[in-house]
């Protein structure tokens, strides 16, 4: 009996052990699995970090190449030219050629490797390409005394960067038509004299220009003989502090719509209607309270017949020199 007795006990010992080995094994796999588990989904998130990171990569060198593509090929400036004239022409203004060379010249369809601001034409029709691989910043002069250009196409001509506009199209005086629809002002702050003494201009497409920035007007239609009609109904002169020969010698225009013109910043009026031969300017709405000089404004305009002028505030006017002389027309002046 004490035999059996201790090979039962014996036997439970052994089966403790076993039971004890068992739940360690257990808690061993457990402990295994769980860890397998932790690793499997850091895996996966590494996985999925690593596969957005290589999307980024490959979105980003595809924007870098679409933008290089298109910046080389679609974002170039181009001008086209129509020069009717045999021999020495200029192309471009002296100055600005100089400080803003086209990164590429076609005379007629072939590409010449240097020129200067003039060119010497064998051939009486003559088409010439104007390319620039980045956006000009100032186009000052551009086209100064290019007497002989009587066609120009500035469709493709990206001036969204422009700050200064002066001179742009000074005694450009075989132009007749000049169209502007596609221009974009948006930054210019100067269009001093831009299309002073273009005689021969009849007409030229203003309705989308952007003025908002425009703080010098000075002369912008100086002696436009031709002009017959202009659009300035959608000008934002807000900032505009100078419009001292504004309109000087517009002899042929016949209407002028200033109704949305914003004068309360204008410094100078010096000659700004001089030598019009309009027979009415209705300047109801203009705000003369900053102005200091009106030298001239309305000298010769011979044809006007009235001027509502209750509105002006000459204050601070220094100079009203001749500003009706020889206003031979007028009836009344308010």
């Amino acid at each position: 009996m004490k035999n059996k007795s201790e090979a039962r006990i014996f036997d439970k010992s052994i089966n403790r052990k076993n039971i004890r080995g068992e739940n360690k094994e257990n808690k061993e796999n457990k402990r295994y699995k769980k860890k397998n588990n932790f690793y499997a989904s850091n895996i996966k998130v590494i996985n999925y970090m690593i596969l957005i990171k290589t999307i980024l990569i490959i979105n980003i060198f595809y924007q870098t190449i679409t933008y290089s593509i298109k910046n080389f090929y679609f974002q170039r400036s181009y001008i086209k030219l129509k020069i009717n004239k045999m021999g020495s022409n200029n192309i471009l203004g002296k100055s600005f050629k100089s400080a803003y060379p086209p990164n590429e010249v076609l005379i007629n369809g072939i590409k010449i490797d240097s020129i200067t601001y003039n060119y010497k034409f064998n051939q009486t029709n003559n088409i010439v390409d104007l390319i620039w691989k980045n956006s000009i910043k100032n186009t000052v002069n551009m086209f100064v005394e290019c007497s002989s250009i009587i066609e120009i196409d500035l469709s493709n001509f990206d001036s969204s960067l422009v700050t200064d506009m002066s001179y742009m199209f000074y005694k450009f005086i075989s132009l007749i038509n000049l169209n502007l629809s596609n221009f974009n002002t948006s930054n210019a702050q100067s269009m001093f004299a831009m299309f002073g003494y273009c005689h021969t201009l009849i007409s030229v497409d203003l309705s989308h220009f952007e003025t908002s920035k425009v703080t010098n007007m000075r002369s912008m239609f100086y002696k436009c003989y031709s002009l017959n009609s202009i659009d300035v109904s959608n000008f934002n002169t807000s900032k505009t502090k100078d419009m001292a020969g504004m309109f000087y010698n517009c002899s042929s225009l016949t209407t002028l719509d200033l109704s949305n013109f914003d004068t309360s910043q204008v410094k100078d009026m010096y000659v700004m209607f001089a030598n019009c031969l309009l027979k009415s300017l209705n300047l109801s709405n203009f705000d003369t309270s900053q102005v200091t000089i009106m030298e001239g404004m309305f000298q010769n305009c011979s044809k006007l017949l009235q001027l509502d002028l209750s509105k002006f505030d000459t204050s601070k006017v220094t100079n009203m020199r001749n500003i009706f002389y020889n206003c031979s027309s007028i009836t009344s002046i308010e």
